[in-house]
């Protein structure tokens, strides 16, 4: 949830399904509370609800908009982004039906795989484009540093397209070559 609260005008990088959920729990934990708290103060007020005026509400508002709508509508562009789709994708969410349909699919389908490295893969499978496994001869290897290829491993963790665990495994791999 954090990651996509940091993350509110990163339309370009991609989101796992787990960084998906992550936000969408944490949101539902914060509505309970603060469902909780609403119950609470209507318990100890003889069921008055709170109290809020005008402008209140207008600030409440737009902190709610601030807080849930920017995020959200940047996880699901960066979401449409790991299945291979355009951000512009995110447009279906206004279509009734459809909106379901692709929610649903936001929450359930797994990443197109486009990325260098394949985040289901355990940390000893993990490929690196200049292994043997990826069809690299050792000469064109020997000419691609270390320094160049963690360069590279930061940038792609940099842009969202590796987490830390994978990076951090992924350039333990590097060095150890």
């Amino acid at each position: 949830m954090f990651r996509t609260l940091t993350h509110i005008f990163d339309y370009s990088s991609r989101s796992t399904r787990r960084e998906y959920w992550s936000f969408f729990v944490g949101l539902a934990i914060l509505i309970i509370i603060a469902g909780a708290w609403v119950a609470n103060y209507q318990k100890t007020h003889f069921g008055l609800s709170p109290q809020f005026s005008d402008d209140d509400a207008a600030g409440w508002g737009f902190a709610l908009f601030i807080f849930v709508a920017l995020p959200g509508l940047s996880l699901k562009v960066r979401r449409f982004h790991d299945f291979g789709w355009s951000g512009w994708s995110v447009l279906w969410i206004f279509v009734p039906v459809a909106n379901i349909v692709f929610e649903l699919m936001l929450l359930f389908r797994g990443s197109a795989g486009t990325t260098a490295i394949d985040s289901r893969a355990e940390p000893s499978q993990i490929t690196i484009y200049n292994t043997p496994s990826a069809g690299v001869t050792d000469a064109s290897r020997a000419a691609t540093s270390h320094v160049d290829e963690i360069t590279r491993l930061a940038d792609l963790h940099s842009r969202g397209m590796l987490t830390s665990t994978e990076f951090a495994a992924a350039k333990a791999q590097v060095l150890r070559r």
